[in-house]
């Protein structure tokens, strides 16, 4: 199966077609793995700030910006003028491309993820 998805960032004139292999799909759920991990990392550190270096939060979050480059290269197959593009985002607008990557790769459409994303800012705002 072959998944359009359109980065405007990386891509102004046309989507990229994205295949559903295991080579990919091994990609997404390793991706997936390392932030529920560093997830895991940040409430340990908010439970027992000692039970956690400082070191080992810096190194768990070179690991997810280098993953998430990683996922978003070679998922596309950038080319280096794209991948010079990758590297010039905010590191939070490349997570959240990652992230959507990963989405679309487990089924949802593009109308549901920005479903998601626009609950997830109303729910931000009633904090």
């Amino acid at each position: 199966m072959s998944i359009k998805i359109k980065v405007n960032e990386l891509n102004k004139d046309k989507p990229f077609f994205v295949k559903t292999t295991n080579a990919n799909m091994r990609l997404v759920l390793n991706f997936q793995l390392l932030l529920a991990k560093s997830d895991d990392l940040s409430e340990q550190a908010k439970e027992d700030a000692d039970s956690v270096k400082s070191s080992d939060m810096l190194k768990e979050q070179l690991k997810i910006i280098d993953s998430t480059t990683e996922l978003i290269q070679n998922i596309l197959h950038l080319n280096e003028k794209q991948l010079k593009r990758l590297d010039d985002m905010e590191t939070e607008d490349s997570i959240l491309l990652a992230n959507r990557i990963t989405m679309r790769m487990n089924g949802f459409t593009e109308k549901e993820i920005q479903k998601m994303y626009e609950e997830d800012v109303d729910d931000e705002g009633k904090e």
